[in-house]
């Protein structure tokens, strides 16, 4: 039998970091007092995380063909249990970017260039998941464009394998939930997404969207956990988050993910997969960038049963 895999369909980018004395204003020049770059993007981060988590994990994208794609490449060759093959390479876009403004006080400043992400077609993304089965898993985002989110999810779901949308950035748009088996958004993607202008709670948004569109819904909360909502909103569950020495949030959300869905495709139901969230989002805030996590073990095993037990 083969080993259930998971397929990330997302964006992939090259993070430059500048560590500066105060945010630029407009109209102003600066010194940064210093550089870094490192991997980034929404796709990227959450396959690294599912992969470090231990499922066998394919990044489906789209990059360039300049020296950020090389450094993308050549960096998660070190993932051993994170396939690259499914990756398209253009020469009309350059490979996606960030420029990220870091105070000392940890306040940023973000300015994205999508580049080749936003080159990726749908036939691409659905001729790459022509070998997804019953046991696996899609799992995409909404940093590439929508028609091929929805073109994958379709895909993954004709196939039998269980989808899942990390509805990030936030979106009107909910055709795709139809396509969407688990849902995964914070509070402000929540109540974007059901299009509430009413002030409901998390756990009514969750039980709304969950109702309506006949899928689980994963609320993330931050230091407070997460809600998960199963069975179209007949069972609500509040999952806590583990204590945490915070050094940097940045990638916590895509942490979270990852290893939700490394969860769900080893045959973890939702709410034992959102304590895997939790805990590894928790790992995520404790070292500097967006893929500062450890892998799986012996992390998760020795952090999970103490959720799990809060929960029981």
């Amino acid at each position: 039998m083969a080993e259930p895999q998971v397929y990330v369909l997302g964006s992939a980018n090259v993070d430059r970091y500048l560590l500066v004395e105060h945010i630029v204003r407009a109209g102003e020049t600066i010194l940064a007092q210093d550089t870094s770059a490192s991997l980034g993007g929404k796709g990227l981060n959450q396959a690294v995380a599912s992969a470090r988590y231990g499922a066998r994990t394919h990044l489906v994208g789209c990059l360039g063909t300049d020296v950020e794609a090389e450094l993308i490449f050549e960096t998660i060759t070190s993932e051993p249990r994170l396939e690259t093959s499914l990756m398209t390479q253009v020469e009309s876009h350059p490979t996606g970017i960030a420029t990220i403004q870091r105070d000392p006080a940890g306040e940023n400043s973000i300015i994205v260039a999508t580049g080749a992400n936003a080159a990726l077609h749908p036939d691409h993304a659905v001729a790459s998941l022509n070998q997804v089965s019953t046991d696996d898993l899609v799992l995409a985002q909404l940093e590439i464009p929508y028609p091929c989110v929805v073109a994958g999810l379709r895909a993954g779901q004709r196939a039998g394998a269980r989808t899942v949308l990390n509805a990030a950035p936030a979106t009107t748009h909910a055709e795709v939930l139809e396509y969407t088996d688990v849902l995964v958004v914070n509070e402000i993607e929540a109540t974007t997404l059901s299009g509430d202008t009413s002030g409901l709670g998390t756990v009514d948004l969750a039980t709304r969207l969950s109702q309506r569109y006949h899928l689980d819904v994963v609320v993330t909360l931050g230091e407070r956990g997460c809600q998960v909502c199963t069975q179209q909103g007949q069972e609500l569950v509040t999952v806590p988050a583990r204590d945490t020495d915070v050094v940097d949030t940045t990638g916590a959300g895509d942490a979270f993910t990852g290893a939700l869905v490394a969860a769900l495709v080893a045959g973890e139901d939702v709410v034992t997969a959102a304590a895997w969230g939790t805990v590894a989002g928790s790992f995520a805030c404790e070292s500097q960038g967006a893929q500062g996590y450890p892998t799986r073990q012996p992390d998760l095993e020795e952090k999970v049963p103490a959720i799990l037990d809060a929960i029981r």
